[in-house]
């Protein structure tokens, strides 16, 4: 593909299959090359999260480096005389859940339509489906379809066969990673009852769509539709339907969750120890948006040595991810050591926001499965929450939990080497909601601080 210039910086694009092996073997010379070349001083890593294809998520990099461009000549920014940046964009297959703008009004999804988006999400998988061996089970769960909300057998096979894109061995995500066990257990049926007429919620609705990069796709489906006053009461799936769309997008959330953090253990961190070998005094700043943070996240806990800075906007993983005896019985989130180890020496940025009904909602809905009907909120209180949503949780090195994402210019004290929550409730409107001055401005004091 054409290379694409961000923000009007260097650009190298870095893209890795489904297993983290580079496409192109020669974009690590390209970026060593770029580097040299440009007398780079700070290389921003980039990933995106969900997204549909590479236009999409070249869309969202513009738009963000954009913002990072403009917010250089920010009077608040300190710190960045004499630097040159370049960036490695990263590029991923991923999958985003199935939409909600099909439905018109604002109110319940029909019958038909909920089924007619069950289809097309089947259809949207199919490639995963392929990559398992199950084709054959895809076209079976479709014939199920129209069956779901009146025949417990056919609830029963359907469950199973979507159990079946799921890792035996997932990648540990507080809660999330108990899917595999919960579904090859349980009666289909069981799971689906389950979820129907559940209050997962209350979660606010929010202006326009809750795309994972940036905007365009909605996100977790709701009964209410995305944006509709009905959205903030909490109940979204009225029928066995809603519950079998939900299912198939938090297994979606699943499977994208253990396929980025193997990307950035196995893809981007040996990359970037290349790039370092050859450039040591160069400053790595890792971002990630959505399961681009547990991407970047991952990468910064593999890598040998130390990036300078990791932001981590609307992460998907565990708000448990950083923390230290999370549960009291002495288990730490699986990144723990990016904290132990000293793997960031400048600060860690975690945007996280109530509005991002994607992180917020799938969480709780995988506490649903699990029978964990009392943890049904998906906020900081709960043990089903993510980074997104709440910030990084039972993480005693954080300064300030309360700690509050500003206007472009506010005056930070970021601390290095921990996490620095930044709580945008009133700033971040949805969980693709980041190509904005205030992400960009924060980003820039940190990367000041190294």
């Amino acid at each position: 593909m054409a290379q694409q210039n961000y923000g009007g910086f260097p650009s190298v694009d870095v893209l890795f299959d489904k297993d983290a092996k580079l496409v192109d073997a020669q974009s690590v010379q390209r970026l060593n090359d770029m580097v040299g070349n440009g007398g780079t001083t700070d290389l921003l890593v980039m990933s995106h999260g969900w997204n549909n294809d590479i236009p999409e998520a070249m869309d969202l990099y513009s738009r963000l480096f954009d913002r990072v461009r403009a917010q250089l000549g920010n009077v608040g920014v300190q710190g960045l005389q004499n630097r040159t940046f370049g960036i490695m964009a990263i590029f991923w297959p991923s999958k985003r859940f199935t939409s909600d703008d099909a439905i018109p009004g604002g109110a319940a999804a029909t019958e038909d339509a909920r089924a007619q988006q069950i289809q097309a999400t089947l259809d949207n998988l199919a490639d995963l489906f392929a990559e398992r061996g199950l084709t054959a089970e895809q076209q079976e769960a479709k014939t199920l379809v129209d069956d779901l909300e009146d025949s417990e057998s056919a609830q029963d096979r359907f469950v199973a066969i979507v159990g079946k894109l799921l890792n035996p061995a997932p990648e540990p995500d507080n809660g999330i990673d108990e899917l595999p066990k919960a579904l090859a257990t349980k009666d289909g049926h069981e799971v689906l009852q389950s979820l129907q007429g559940a209050t997962i919620g209350p979660v606010p609705s929010s202006p326009g769509g809750d795309g994972f990069d940036g905007g365009g796709a909605a996100d977790l489906p709701d009964a209410a539709g995305d944006g509709g006053a009905a959205a903030s009461l909490g109940t979204i799936f009225n029928t066995i339907k809603d519950a079998a769309l939900g299912l198939l997008n938090v297994t979606t959330y699943a499977t994208m969750k253990d396929r980025a953090g193997i990307a950035g253990r196995d893809g981007v961190a040996p990359a970037l120890q290349q790039v370092q070998a050859a450039h040591p005094t160069l400053r790595l700043h890792l971002i990630g948006h959505s399961f681009g943070g547990r991407l970047v996240t991952g990468a910064a806990n593999a890598i040998s040595s130390s990036v300078a800075t990791l932001s981590l906007l609307q992460a998907a993983y565990s708000h448990y991810g950083l923390g230290q005896n999370y549960d009291g019985n002495q288990h730490d989130g699986f990144f723990r050591n990016v904290i132990v180890q000293h793997k960031v020496t400048g600060p860690i940025l975690i945007s996280h926001s109530v509005n991002d009904k994607a992180v917020g909602l799938a969480y709780p809905i995988a506490s649903r499965i699990l029978n964990q009907q009392a943890s049904a909120l998906g906020d900081e209180n709960d043990p089903f929450g993510g980074m997104g949503r709440n910030g990084a949780q039972k993480t005693p090195e954080v300064p300030d939990p309360n700690g509050m994402l500003g206007a472009a210019g506010t005056a930070y004290t970021l601390s290095g080497g921990v996490p620095n929550n930044l709580n945008g409730d009133s700033i971040i409107q949805s969980h693709g909601d980041i190509c904005r001055d205030e992400l960009a401005y924060v980003i820039l004091c940190a990367v000041g601080k190294t």
